[in-house]
């Protein structure tokens, strides 16, 4: 049970991060400014600002299982968005829809730990809590170099090179989709 709930918020803090290395290339290549495209970034962490905590409430209604899988969806249908609406509001929609589907690891996971301890009786132990906040911490600190370091691959790379998910998002990488069209190749990122 460990792996997951520690795995799981890792989605959110390293997809807020990782753009921000990517934001220049992304502006050269949209043809767009930097006020322009900070609304990447921008655009997710207020999505999971007002997502987190809605999330937590409905991991508490419905069981965190279920958050979760629904937000794993919604980060599948953001990987599908950009391959309907095109360009910088096609990318600006799909990282909305990631700032979403990431927020729902967080609250199922303290919601997890919280109902296993009622079960079994026992708090959930500082250990597991304390490691709940470093892996998301650490994740976070991981963002721009990996984000970077991705950045200065050579093409070819999958989807993951920029945080995407694996559907029907590959060619929209930094470097790697030198034949998407130029509005739809940073969709994700």
């Amino acid at each position: 049970m460990l792996i997951p709930v520690l795995v799981g918020p890792l989605l959110n803090p390293i997809n807020t991060t990782m753009v921000s290395v990517a934001l220049a290339p992304i502006s050269r290549d949209l043809g767009i400014g930097a006020s322009q495209a900070i609304w990447l970034v921008a655009a997710l962490y207020l999505a999971s600002a007002v997502a987190q905590p809605t999330m937590g409430k409905l991991a508490d209604r419905f069981g965190p299982k279920k958050v979760f899988l629904a937000g794993l969806v919604v980060v599948g249908v953001a990987g599908v968005v950009p391959e309907v609406l095109t360009g910088f509001g096609g990318a600006v929609t799909a990282r909305v829809l990631i700032g979403i589907g990431t927020s729902s690891a967080y609250p199922a996971a303290l919601t997890t730990l919280r109902q296993h301890s009622a079960r079994i009786g026992k708090p959930t132990p500082p250990l597991v809590l304390g490691a709940l906040s470093i892996t998301s911490l650490v994740s976070a600190a991981a963002g721009p170099p990996l984000g970077g370091a991705l950045i200065a691959r050579p093409s070819g790379s999958s989807s993951r090179r920029c945080g995407c998910p694996p559907t029907g998002s590959a060619r929209r990488t930094p470097t790697g989709c030198r034949s998407a069209p130029r509005s739809t190749r940073w969709a994700c990122c």
